[in-house]
């Protein structure tokens, strides 16, 4: 179905949250949060932390419990009991978070400011401080937000990938997740899109291929100037020259 992302770590520490928040209007101008899906990265860009869930808010658009029942549940009251109201959810991913963060965690998502609103609200609306440096919330037992301000939009390597096919075509290449994705080369899978669990998977996709591009570049760019200076020359006759006559 996906390509498992999951890797052998012994750091289980969360450093960046991979997060998606799906909506559902159910009337002009009203949206209510329905599903979130959060894949958790160590340093290492390893996976150490896998969470879906469905929110019970989601009964106020009857299009999606129908789908979600579906495609992921046995009947209605299977969904029922295995959803959470967004205060549960809220308390239970911020004590989940206290346990297993590495410092502040860095929130990830495509058009990151969508997300980043949507979770800072819900815990604000419930008393939990979001970021390292919120105050004046009473929830939380006097913990700190798991949360840095240092947020990576991976539609930022959408938009650097549409200037690149700008060049090349004639056509008005987009920066969409989907978009995002196919320029790196990850297949998708259409069917299973604008999931909270599936967008959230593609976008953890996305982050980790484009940190291994950035590693390469700096890679090649350190060889580079090593063979401008001449270092790996000067560390080969260093190494292998005869020692000299005295």
């Amino acid at each position: 179905m996906t390509e498992n992302i999951t890797r052998e770590c012994n750091d289980k520490r969360i450093k960046y949250l991979p997060i998606d928040v799906e909506r559902r209007s159910y009337s002009i101008n009203d949206y209510t949060n329905t599903s979130v899906s959060m894949i958790g990265l160590n340093k290492s860009l390893d996976s150490t932390f896998h969470n879906d869930v469905f929110l019970l808010d989601s009964n106020y658009s009857k299009t999606f419990e129908d789908k979600t029942i579906k495609k992921h549940f046995f009947s209605s009251a299977n969904y029922i009991a295995s959803a959470y109201k967004s205060e549960w959810f809220v308390e239970a991913l911020f004590d989940a978070l206290q346990v297993g963060r590495d410092g502040n965690i860095e929130i990830v998502a495509h058009n990151a400011s969508h997300d980043l609103n949507i979770m800072e609200k819900m815990f604000h609306k419930h008393g939990f401080p979001f970021f390292w440096d919120d105050t004046g919330f009473n929830n939380g037992k006097g913990k700190e937000g798991p949360f840095s301000h240092d947020v990576h939009d991976t539609r930022m390597i959408g938009q650097l990938i549409r200037v690149n096919e700008q060049k090349l075509s004639s056509g008005y290449p987009k920066s969409t997740l989907v978009a995002t994705a196919e320029g790196l080369g990850i297949k998708v899978n259409k069917d299973m899109l604008h999931t909270a669990s599936y967008d959230c998977y593609l976008t953890t996709r996305i982050f980790i291929k484009s940190q291994e591009m950035f590693e390469c570049y700096y890679q090649s760019k350190n060889g580079l100037n090593r063979a401008a200076n001449n270092n790996d020359y000067s560390e080969f006759v260093g190494q292998y020259a005869p020692p000299p006559k005295k």
